[in-house]
């Protein structure tokens, strides 16, 4: 029997919190009161309220949208509004929240 397919996901590391990645474009974020909730809700308080997005064309891909903790990825900080691919097994950074990328 052939295995289900299974969308991208984030797994947050402090928490082993699963999110599936189903519909890109999404955002990253914390919660405002004063603006809708971003599509991947980390609330810390590293991480700004629009952080970055994550997208899907030929490859899924994360871009910072000029957060103030800045976004890493493998350790790497990004620079804003550029689109860089993810791997499997990548670590994710949002301000002081690490997620690991599985795909």
């Amino acid at each position: 029997m052939a295995l289900a397919h299974r969308p991208a996901r984030l797994i947050v590391l402090a928490t082993s919190q699963s999110i599936p990645l189903y519909v890109p474009p999404m955002t990253v974020g914390r919660r405002d009161s004063l603006i809708s909730d971003p599509d991947i809700v980390l609330d810390h308080r590293t991480v700004s309220r629009r952080h970055a997005i994550i997208d899907k064309k030929e490859c899924y891909t994360v871009q910072d949208l000029q957060s103030l903790n800045k976004t890493r990825l493998n350790g790497i900080i990004l620079t804003p509004k550029q689109e860089y691919a993810l791997h499997d097994g990548d670590i994710l950074e949002f301000g002081d929240v690490k997620v690991r990328f599985e795909h």
